[in-house]
């Protein structure tokens, strides 16, 4: 009877009728299919016992070096860093990543639907860290030229120990056999400004002051004394323009032009703030107008000139160093340590910042006090255009410092080097959660470091045998950045 069914269901199939079975088949496959295909592509995953569609988040993790293990929670990835995991519901979890000879790192974070957290540049360390010996010499300081790949090493109290080092090798001779005149000189002071590739070095040879241009790339030095006319208080320099110096003396600017032994006295006068990017200048006058002129004076533009709002920007004394850091954002540096901005909430600190400097691949600004470190990340948030209604968040990232001297930007601004007193520690920005915070070494009483970004070395005087120490921090190759995942809308990381 069976076979008779099947033989009567067989005589009835015909080809067209298969293949119209077939299609309407596929149809209703693809329609259902279809929709959860996508969903899946953009984030989307079904819960059974809940009975509907969640969107996901996921996390990025790039280590240097790479091929750690990563954990999430209880669970280990069968994937090495660098690696992305997707499909994570949302909530808090727990990443930890391990490496074999390196101190183990983990961090807790939050995964928003729809969302990507990125640690792209997790820094892991060497449980026993291995200094190197770059030079048996002792020396008694370090002198980092800001801007530049370079330092002066110092190995006594005048111009003739002074020697230049490259971050590869030291020069054997000292910078005074360019100068012989001055070799029993005293250096005491030196004026650099960041992404600037010059220093202006000040010396006292016999109660005389003598001025030095330093170039540390073309191993130049010269004397520009002469065309130094008046003391100066202080020297300002232009980041992008190698041929111009600017003197300050009593509220006057002199404008001097090394190359070609030029000299414009009182070039700018009767000024409450002085600053200089790109060829163009910045002048904070005694009425507390802010103006932007072309080098030669031309196209002034004024910036702000609300008298009650300067008035409570800017203190009434003291003359301020003027930064524009990009395009409608400038920072203002006072004599006592007040650093104030453009962007909301204008001050920053009332006194006693001791550095800062900006990181321009991200945007954000490092500053530190006797006892603190804080980054500024600059808003444009303001609709109307008003360069002084933008907004910032200021973060406090280190605040049980004794005495920080130094901060440094570390691995593309990722990573922050500082020392604090006689011990130098690096701390890693995270994108959710405080910094960590590692102990490196401990240097030398009172002397500086030297931080190469090129070779990502850490240069430092022993504390015990005064000698000239390298320690890698990031050396090689930076590890190659992770594929942009597709299935996020927005990101998250430092």
């Amino acid at each position: 009877m069976q076979k008779n069914l099947l033989e009567k269901i067989a005589g009835k199939l015909t080809l067209p009728g298969i293949r119209r079975a077939s299609f309407y088949f596929f149809l209703i496959l693809y329609f259902i299919l279809c929709p959860l295909v996508l969903f899946y592509a953009f984030g989307f995953i079904i819960r059974p016992h809940e009975q509907k569609l969640v969107q996901t988040g996921l996390v990025s993790i790039n280590t240097y070096p790479s091929g750690a293990s990563i954990y999430l929670g209880p669970s280990r990835y069968i994937q090495r860093s660098p690696a992305i995991l997707s499909e994570l519901l949302p909530g808090r979890y727990n990443l930890r990543v391990f490496l074999n000879r390196y101190r183990p790192w983990s961090q807790s974070f939050y995964v928003s639907a729809g969302k990507a957290v990125l640690f792209d540049k997790v820094l892991l360390l060497p449980k026993i860290l291995m200094p190197r010996t770059a030079s048996t010499q002792a020396f008694v300081n370090i002198i980092p030229l800001e801007g530049t790949p370079s330092c002066i090493l110092v190995k006594g109290h005048t111009f003739k120990d002074d020697y230049l080092f490259d971050g590869s090798e030291i020069n054997t001779e000292p910078l005074a056999s360019k100068i012989f005149l001055y070799a029993d000189a005293r250096l005491q002071d030196l004026m650099t400004i960041q992404d600037n590739p010059q220093a202006v070095l000040t010396l006292i040879l016999q109660k005389e002051i003598k001025y030095l241009l330093l170039l540390p790339a073309k191993d130049s030095l010269a004397d520009i004394s002469a065309i130094v006319i008046r003391p100066p208080e202080r020297f300002f320099l232009d980041p992008n323009d190698t041929s111009t110096i600017y003197s300050l003396h009593k509220g006057q600017i002199d404008m001097i032009k090394p190359q070609t032994g030029a000299i414009y006295p009182e070039y700018v006068e009767n000024i409450r703030g002085f600053g200089a990017k790109d060829r163009k200048l910045y002048i904070l006058s005694q009425e507390g107008v802010l103006l932007r002129m072309n080098q030669d004076k031309t196209a002034t533009e004024i910036i702000l000139s609300d008298a009650p709002l300067s008035a409570s920007i800017f203190d009434p004394k003291g003359i301020y160093e003027i930064r524009p850091l990009m395009p409608g954002t400038f920072v203002f540096l006072g004599n006592e340590g007040q650093l104030m901005t453009n962007h909301l909430p204008h001050r920053i600190c009332d006194r006693g910042c001791r550095g800062i400097s900006f990181d321009d691949q991200r945007d954000r600004l490092l500053f530190w006090t006797k006892n603190k470190i804080g980054t500024v990340e600059f808003l444009n948030d303001n609709p109307d255009n008003d360069p002084f209604s933008n907004g910032s968040v200021v973060q406090y990232i280190f605040e049980a410092g004794r005495d920080i001297k130094q901060c440094l930007w570390v691995y593309e601004g990722s990573h922050i080097l500082f020392r604090d007193a006689d011990k130098i520690f690096l701390a890693e920005l995270v994108p959710q959660g405080p910094p960590h915070i590692e102990f490196l070494v401990q240097v030398k009483n009172n002397t500086n470091i030297f931080y190469s970004e090129e070779t990502g070395t850490l240069y430092y005087l022993d504390a015990k045998k005064e000698g000239l120490e390298a320690l890698d921090i990031v050396s090689g190759n930076a590890p190659a950045a992770l594929p942009q995942a597709e299935s996020t809308e927005n990101q998250e990381g430092t």
